[in-house]
């Protein structure tokens, strides 16, 4: 606990510097529109303005001191400190030990002045220009201000230490039980930061001149039309959001020594900031602030930068991006500034769908494991990393088929290609290179995406059963080619019956002794379980399982915008009538022969992840049968639909390994508490559709769907809601019915 309570604390020091500049930059685009990148030399002028300060305190005249002589017995020459002749040694040396707090009241009339000038002078003539000339000429401005600055005070930081009473450390959280030791400058910093921010809230919330403001931010025309003067209180505003941004430079000079180009750094980080909160929105740019600053001290501990190198140097540039191409108006931006509303691009129904599958998925350890161990139900359990992957791959396998079949209802019986590609890729990028899963992956969709488009190529001359049977012929001759052909010495690209593998006299050019010898991701392997240990709680996760389950989720994202994409339409009007399509003069070949590779490229990458958690490829995974299996998943969940193949593909995985370990054994222990012979009776009837049999089960569940269900699952829930939904409109028109007219 006393870990993350100091990452937090860190956080809260550099991400207060943040939400004050950030904070400035918004009162400015909130007001003027103008994106000013010269508020970061704000924030510098003001650090250089308690440099300054403490230069002015420290001027000094020479003295001859009488008590004071060197080796030959002359009065040494001293500097006195005009301030402490002035007000004395005791008095005048306290001043100049608090130097930076003083600097305060020294720098708030600089900073109005210089941020009155700015707009006064420069940025007033830009308002209705537009955004790339303001940046470009604050830009401008900038690198002039940094560099004046580094004309008179050089290029070198400059100490500027805190009184000497705030310089030492203190103890946090005594009172709560912990025991933290933390700078009380840095403390000091946080607090002076919240005041700030409280008080700049305050003045716009609860003063004339603050209403008028926000008036103005939310209609500017309106305002001027009853006669208020609002370009005079804007010029004010950009005052106060220069002094803003200066105190919080001034009292961030003891933690970071001022040097001319602090400006910049933090700018780079407040524009980040600034989006990421929502443009224009006040409390989003602080809240953003503060939630970066922590997220960048997390990020730097030892356990992130030891596990992804580098990541405390671009996690918020990672978010930012993330921001920008997901939902331009950050977290807390008002609809219509920047973007109209769009997350992910999805709407709210689809989002909704993405976040449910998304905590399903996270979660599924925890909810796959009902039952107790030791109860006599827990072999229903399926919280176990290798049933879980073989979830969310055949997922991934599932939509990809479903792209092709649900769309464009071109029947395929030869994607079990695509996934014996793609698991022969990634066995070989690990002979070759090394056991790290991602260059695996890459050259799975590759390959698999090229083979689909070859094979698509000459397939989709034909479509409907011709097409079927035409796929059906490639997958078994694939089949024949790894099993045989190319398992022969003068090949052995696929070693044949045996399997493919990673050998010790492989090359492996990349492998490293520090890493392990078995596929693993930035050195954490796919089959073991890991612990991590974050502040007092520690944490178990198998890294293997939650890849697979990160890529379904992007799979799954991709899928939907494909769906709900021009070129999904596109593919929806092909199934519905592709000769009617073709008389329109559109030509339907691009659309199914591009639904077709992007379908063989995701079944490629179900084939690379199952070499990733297992690193072998047989033969086996291209034999028809495997054909048939993804397209049992996709119509028992629902082709066509979006979560359906997830679901088929995760019921039909259970199925495959719960339902076939049930032996007789297991009946009598279910059923023992039955009479002798009805027992038997009972097992005798249900042992055909469980352990070996639980195929039979599988082929009667798939008829009785396809018979009444052609929807699958996705259409039974719907009609069972439908259901539900008339029963309590029914009973709600009764009862409307039977109460008296008023």
């Amino acid at each position: 606990m006393d870990a993350i309570i100091l990452q937090i604390l860190n956080g809260l020091d550099k991400g207060s510097a943040y939400a004050l500049i950030a904070l400035g930059l918004t009162l400015i685009f909130g007001t003027l529109g103008v994106v000013n990148f010269a508020h970061g030399a704000l924030f510098m002028i003001g650090a250089f303005c308690s440099v300054t300060l403490a230069k002015l305190l420290n001027l000094s005249f020479e003295t001859v001191d009488p008590t004071q002589k060197d080796f030959l017995g002359n009065p040494l020459k001293v500097k006195t400190p005009y301030i402490e002749s002035w007000f004395g040694p005791e008095v005048g040396a306290t001043i100049i030990d608090w130097s930076v707090p003083l600097a305060i009241l020294f720098a708030i009339p600089i900073m109005l002045v210089v941020g009155y000038v700015m707009e006064r002078g420069l940025i007033k003539h830009f308002y209705k220009r537009p955004h790339a000339d303001q940046i470009l000429v604050t830009f401008g401005l900038a690198i002039v201000l940094q560099e004046i600055i580094k004309f008179y005070f050089g290029a070198n930081p400059i100490q500027t230490p805190a009184p000497d009473a705030l310089s030492g450390v203190a103890s946090v959280g005594g009172a709560v039980g912990l025991n933290i030791a933390y700078p009380i400058w840095r403390l000091c910093y946080i607090a002076f930061s919240l005041l700030l921010i409280g008080g700049a809230f305050a003045f716009l919330q609860f003063t004339t001149f603050g209403m008028v403001v926000r008036a103005g931010m939310a209609d500017r025309e309106t305002v001027q039309l009853l006669g208020i003067d609002i370009d005079r209180r804007f010029t004010i505003m950009f005052g106060l959001a220069a002094a803003i941004a200066g105190l919080a430079g001034v009292m961030y000079g003891p933690i970071n020594a001022p040097n001319y180009h602090m400006g910049m750094d933090f700018l780079v980080l407040s524009f980040v900031v600034v989006v990421v909160g929502g443009m224009g929105s006040l409390p989003g740019a602080v809240l953003a602030g503060f939630l970066l600053g922590i997220l960048e001290a997390f990020a730097s501990t030892t356990w992130a930068t030891t596990t992804i190198p580098g990541i405390n140097q671009i996690i918020i540039y990672l978010v930012a991006i993330i921001v920008l191409l997901t939902r331009t108006r950050g977290l807390m931006g008002k609809k219509g500034v920047m973007e109209d509303y769009s997350l992910l691009g999805l709407t709210k129904k689809d989002l909704s769908l993405l976040g449910i599958v998304a905590i399903l998925t996270m979660a599924a350890p925890f909810i796959l494991n009902p039952f107790p161990t030791e109860s006599a139900m827990a072999q229903f359990n399926a919280g176990y990393p290798d049933l879980m992957q073989k979830f969310v791959i055949f997922g991934i396998f599932a939509i990809g088929f479903n792209i092709l079949f649900g769309l464009t209802g071109y029947l395929s019986f030869g994607h079990a290609a695509f996934l014996g590609v793609g698991s022969y890729s990634c066995v070989w990028m690990f002979k070759l290179l090394g056991y790290n899963v991602l260059p695996g992956i890459a050259l799975s969709i590759v390959v698999s995406g090229l083979f689909a488009l070859l094979i698509g190529v000459i397939t989709l001359r034909r479509s409907g059963i011709y097409f079927s049977i035409l796929t059906l012929a490639f997958a078994q001759m694939s089949f024949a080619l790894a099993y045989s052909v190319l398992s022969n010495p003068k090949f052995n690209l696929t070693n044949g019956e045996t399997g493919l593998q990673v050998y010790a006299d492989d090359p492996q050019w990349f492998h490293s002794a520090n890493l392990p010898d078995l596929p693993h991701l930035f050195g954490l392997s796919m089959r073991a379980t890991h612990r991590m240990t974050l502040g007092g709680w520690e944490f178990q996760f198998n890294a293997g399982y939650y890849m697979c389950a990160i890529i379904m989720l992007v799979c799954f994202y991709l899928a939907i915008r494909i769906f709900r994409s021009p070129f999904g339409l596109m593919l929806r009007a092909v199934k519905s009538n592709q000769q009617r399509m073709n008389y329109t003069g559109l030509n339907s070949r691009p659309y199914t022969l591009a639904a077709f590779v992007i379908s063989g490229m995701y079944a490629g990458l179900a084939g690379g992840l199952l070499s990733a958690v297992d690193p072998l490829a047989g033969a086996e995974r291209m034999q028809w049968t495997a054909s048939g299996e993804v397209v049992l998943m996709t119509i028992l969940g629902g082709a066509g639909t979006l979560i359906g193949p997830v679901l088929g593909a995760g019921l039909i995985k259970y199925f495959e390994n719960i339902f076939s370990k049930i032996n007789e054994s297991v009946l009598h222990s279910w059923f023992g508490f039955l009479p002798d012979g009805l027992e038997d009776f009972v097992i005798t009837i249900v042992y055909p559709f469980v352990g070996k049999g639980w195929h039979l089960t599988l082929g009667l569940i798939f008829m009785l769907v396809v018979i009444f269900l052609p929807g699958g699952l996705i259409e039974g829930g719907q009609r069972i809601g439908r259901l539900f939904r008339g029963k309590k409109a029914s009973k709600a028109g009764k009862s409307a019915t039977t109460e008296p007219a008023e």
